[in-house]
C-alpha cells in the first residue's frame, strides 16, 4: 500500500513539474537544432530536441565543443527523466543522453541527475501495465540501464532514495511485483550490495569471479567491474571479461596472442592497430548501414550563415542531421590482417578485436567530426563561404577521410541549397542605389554560385538552377518620400440661441444657424524615387553552355529605380457649426386670471461640412542605373 501511494505522489509531483515547465516554456519548431536548442537553455526544449528524428545525444555532454545543455537543477533533471517516463524521448536516445550527462556533470549534480533516475525507475515499476506494455518495458530497461552502468564514483544520495529502496525491498519481499517489475527491482538490489563489495550477503572474493568466469555470466563481471569499491577486484573483474572475449573470437590471431592481447586490452580497453606502423591500404563505408538521404542547405545570405539539416522524403528540412554510427559500417583492409577492420569499440566494451582507433579516421573537410565513441557529427551552422566551397568542384557533397595522412575513404552524399531570398541592395531615401560588381559562375553541376561585392559588403551564395529564375540580385534606388499631408478645414461657428418668450403673448426667438465647415486644402506631391546603381556582372560556365544561363542572368541581376513616395492625403473638411438653440417658451396669466402659453423659438440649422482636400500625386519613379553583364568565353 506504501509503495502504491508513494508512486502516485511521485507520479503526480513529476506531472506538476511538467506541466509547470509547459505553461513557462513556449512552441518549439520543428525541425529544431541543436543551437536553438542551447539558446533556449531550458529543460524542456532539451526534451523537445531529443523528440526529433536525427537527434544526437551528443547535446547532453558537457564536455561537448558544439552546443550543449548547460543547466543542473534538480527540475531540470525531473523533466529529463519525465521526458523518458511519459514516451517523449526515444529509450536508446535517453538512455546515451544520460550517461554522457552522468559522465560530464560535477559529482554532486550527477546524484540529483540519478536520484530523478531512481524516482522515475520506481514510477515505472509501480505501473500495472509494464508487465504487457513493450514500450514501457523500453523505458524501464533504458532508465535501468543507466542507473546500473553509471560511472565509478557517481550515485544518489543514500538519505534521498532511502524510502524508494525501502518500499522496493517491501514489495518483492511481499510478492507485490509482477514478474518483469520483481527482475528489475532484484536486479537493483544486487547493485546495491555491489556497491558495498557484498555477494550472498558476504564479502566478494575472488573465487567468486571465476565462478561468474566458469558459467560465462558476462553481465555479472561487469556490475562487479562497474560497482565494487575494491580497485582490485574491478581489475580482476575486468580481466576475465577480457578472457571470455579472447576465447569466442573468431580470429585466430587473437587467440593465438592471447596474453598479448589481455594485456593491451586491460591497459586500454580496446586492441587498437598502429596506423604509423602499418596504414591500411583501402577503406570504404557500407552504405546499407550508412543511411543518409542528403543534406538541404538554409542560407542565410544576408547573415553569412548556413544551417545543415537533413534532405529526405517530402518535406525536405524537416529534421537535423543524423550522427552516423561507423563502428561496423566503416571497412579497412590492412597489411597482415586477413578479415577488414572497423573502427574500435568504446574502451568499456573491451573488446579484444584488431581495430582503428576513432581519432586516427580524420574528416578533411570541417563540417563534420568523430567522436571518442566512432560517431560522426555533421556541424549544424557554418559559414556561407565554407558551405559554397563544399560544392564549388562537385555537384555532390565530398567527404573525405584520412589515415596517417593518407586519404584512404571518399564518400559523396546528395545535397541541396534552399533558395537563399533575393540580395537587393536599397539606397537611402530618395537616394540613388549602391553600385555592385557581381561573379556567377556554374560550376560543376547545373546550380551556380554567386558573390556580390557592395560599398560595405560582400555576400556568397547558391541558387539551384530550378530557382535561378526565381531569384534576384539587384541594386534598387531609394523609395521617394512621402508627400505631406494637407491642413483640416476650419470648423463653422455656432448659431447664437433665440431670445426666450415673454409675457405677455411674446413667442422665444429662433436660434441662429451654424456657420459652414472650411474646405481642407490638398496633400503634397511624393518625392522622386532614388536611381538604382550600377551593376556590373561577370559570369562564367566551368561546365557545359552558357547561353542558357546568361538568358536567366540578365533577367535576375539588374539595377532598379526606386519608387516615388506616396502623395499626401489631403486635408479634412471642417466640420459645420452647430445651429443655435431657439428661445425657450413660457407660460403667462392674463388680467382675468387665465393661463396663457407663449410659444419658444425654433433652433437654427446645422452649417454644412467642408469639403477634404484632394491627395497629392505620387512621385515619380527613379531612374534604374546601367547593367553590365559579361559573359566569360
Amino acid at each position: 500500500m506504501k509503495q502504491r501511494v508513494l508512486a502516485a505522489i511521485v507520479r503526480l509531483a513529476l506531472a506538476a513539474l511538467a506541466l509547470f515547465l509547459g505553461s513557462c516554456g513556449s512552441k518549439y519548431p520543428t525541425p529544431f537544432t541543436a543551437d536553438q536548442m542551447a539558446r533556449a537553455g531550458t529543460a524542456d526544449a532539451l526534451v523537445h530536441y531529443l523528440g526529433q528524428p536525427g537527434a544526437t545525444a551528443v547535446v547532453c555532454d558537457r564536455t561537448n565543443q558544439g552546443p550543449r545543455f548547460e543547466r543542473s537543477r534538480p527540475e531540470d533533471f525531473a523533466a529529463l527523466t519525465e521526458g523518458l517516463v511519459d514516451g517523449a524521448v526515444p529509450p536508446d536516445l535517453w538512455q546515451r543522453c544520460a550517461m554522457l550527462m552522468l559522465e560530464s556533470v560535477e559529482r554532486d549534480d550527477a546524484s540529483r541527475l540519478l536520484e530523478a533516475m531512481v524516482r522515475g525507475h520506481h514510477e515505472l515499476l509501480a505501473r500495472g501495465s509494464l508487465e504487457t506494455d513493450k514500450a514501457e518495458q523500453a523505458r524501464l530497461d533504458a532508465i535501468h540501464r543507466a542507473v546500473m552502468l553509471r560511472p565509478r564514483g557517481s550515485g544518489p544520495r543514500a538519505s534521498a532514495v532511502a524510502k524508494d529502496v525501502a518500499a522496493l525491498r517491501e514489495a518483492l519481499r511481499k510478492g507485490r511485483l509482477g514478474p518483469v517489475a520483481a527482475r528489475y527491482g532484484k536486479d537493483v538490489l544486487v547493485a546495491i550490495d555491489l556497491d558495498e563489495g557484498l555477494w550472498n550477503g558476504a564479502k566478494l572474493q575472488v573465487a567468486a569471479l571465476d565462478e561468474m568466469l566458469a558459467r560465462k555470466d558476462e553481465a555479472l563481471l561487469r556490475r562487479v567491474a562497474m560497482r565494487v569499491p575494491d580497485p582490485a577486484l574491478q581489475q580482476e573483474a575486468r580481466r576475465r571479461i577480457i578472457r571470455l572475449h579472447i576465447a569466442a573470437s573468431p580470429l585466430r590471431a587473437v587467440r593465438e596472442h592471447a596474453a598479448e592481447v589481455e594485456t593491451v586490452v586491460l591497459a586500454t580497453g580496446r586492441y587498437p592497430i598502429d596506423v604509423a606502423k602499418v596504414t591500411p591500404t583501402s577503406a570504404w563505408l557500407d552504405e546499407e548501414r550508412v543511411r543518409v538521404r542528403g543534406v538541404l542547405v538554409r542560407q542565410d545570405v544576408w547573415k553569412q550563415t548556413a544551417t545543415l539539416l537533413a534532405f529526405e522524403g517530402k518535406q525536405p528540412g524537416a529534421s537535423v542531421l543524423p550522427s552516423i554510427n561507423l563502428r561496423g559500417a566503416f571497412h579497412a583492409r590492412v597489411p597482415g590482417y586477413d578479415e577488414p577492420v572497423t573502427l574500435c569499440a568504446p574502451p568499456d566494451a573491451l573488446d579484444v578485436t584488431p581495430c582503428v582507433l576513432p581519432s586516427d579516421l580524420r574528416p578533411k573537410v570541417p563540417i563534420v567530426f568523430i567522436d571518442a565513441e566512432g560517431l560522426l557529427h555533421f556541424v549544424e551552422r557554418v559559414a556561407s563561404r565554407d558551405a559554397m566551397r563544399l560544392v564549388y568542384n562537385t555537384p555532390n557533397l565530398p567527404l573525405p577521410f584520412e589515415i596517417n595522412g593518407h586519404t584512404l575513404l571518399h564518400v559523396e552524399w546528395p545535397i541541396v541549397f534552399e533558395k537563399p531570398e533575393p540580395v537587393i541592395f536599397t539606397g537611402p531615401t530618395s537616394g540613388r542605389g549602391p553600385d555592385l560588381r557581381v561573379t556567377i559562375e556554374r560550376r560543376y553541376s547545373p546550380r551556380i554560385v554567386f558573390e556580390v561585392t557592395a560599398p560595405n559588403a560582400k555576400l556568397v551564395g547558391v541558387v539551384e538552377a530550378e530557382d535561378l529564375a526565381s531569384f534576384a540580385i539587384a541594386s534598387r534606388g531609394g523609395a521617394g518620400t512621402a508627400g505631406s499631408n494637407g491642413s483640416p478645414g476650419a470648423n463653422g461657428s455656432n448659431g447664437s440661441p433665440g431670445a426666450s418668450a415673454t409675457c405677455p403673448g411674446g413667442r422665444g426667438g429662433n436660434g441662429g444657424n451654424g456657420g459652414n465647415g472650411g474646405n481642407g486644402t490638398a496633400g503634397g506631391p511624393g518625392g522622386p524615387g532614388g536611381a538604382g546603381g550600377d551593376v556590373l556582372a561577370n559570369l562564367s560556365c566551368t561546365t557545359g553552355d552558357c547561353g542558357a544561363v546568361a538568358s536567366i542572368v540578365k533577367k535576375i541581376v539588374r539595377s532598379e529605380g526606386g519608387p516615388g513616395g506616396p502623395g499626401g492625403q489631403g486635408g479634412r473638411g471642417g466640420s459645420g457649426g452647430q445651429g443655435g438653440a431657439g428661445g425657450s417658451g413660457t407660460s403667462c396669466t392674463d388680467s382675468q386670471g387665465r393661463m396663457q402659453f407663449a410659444s419658444g423659438g425654433s433652433p437654427g440649422s446645422q452649417g454644412s461640412p467642408g469639403s477634404p482636400g484632394p491627395n497629392g500625386s505620387p512621385g515619380a519613379p527613379g531612374q534604374p542605373g546601367r547593367t553590365d553583364i559579361r559573359v566569360a568565353e
